[in-house]
C-alpha cells in the first residue's frame, strides 16, 4: 500500500531529531528508562555500545534523511511534556513538516500516559478508519 494512502498513523512516544544528539543521548542516560538507555539503543540496532550509538544514532533522524520534506499521511503525535526518554521537542518538531497534524501532549512521562491516553488514541485511529469510537 502507498504511504499517502494510509488513512493515518500515530507517533506515541517515539524519537524523531533531537533524540539522536549527543546532548540528548546523555541526558536520557539518567531519565525514567529501567537501565541504560543508550546501550540498549545501541545493541537493538546493532551497534557497540555508547559511543557508537552517539556516533551512528543520528543517522536515523527523518530531518537528516530528508523524509519528512515527503508526502504525509494524518499524523497523530502522543508523548508526555516531561518525558525523560524521547523529548518532547521532537513531536514538536513533527508539527512544522506537512498537514494535517493531532497532539495530545499531557504533562507526564514517557509516552503521555494518563487515564485516558489509550482511550484518544483508539479513537483517533478508528475515526481514520471510519469505525465507531469506543
Amino acid at each position: 500500500m502507498l504511504a499517502w494512502a494510509l488513512p493515518g498513523q500515530t507517533n506515541h512516544g517515539g524519537c524523531a531529531h533531537y533524540a539522536f544528539t549527543p546532548q540528548w543521548i546523555e541526558k536520557a542516560q539518567d531519565g525514567e528508562y529501567a537501565c541504560e538507555l543508550a546501550e540498549t539503543l545501541a545493541y537493538a540496532f546493532g551497534r557497540e555500545g555508547f559511543e557508537d550509538w552517539v556516533e551512528w544514532s543520528p543517522n536515523l533522524s527523518p530531518v537528516k534523511q530528508g523524509v519528512l520534506e515527503r508526502r504525509h499521511v494524518p499524523l497523530l503525535c502522543v508523548n508526555g511534556k516531561r518525558d525523560t526518554t524521547s523529548p518532547i521537542e521532537d513531536h514538536y518538531l513533527l508539527f512544522e513538516y506537512g498537514d494535517p497534524k493531532w497532539g495530545y501532549f499531557p504533562d507526564t512521562g514517557h509516552m503521555g500516559r494518563t487515564p485516558s491516553t489509550e482511550g484518544i488514541i483508539s479513537d483517533w485511529i478508528c475515526e481514520r478508519l471510519g469505525l465507531p469510537r469506543r
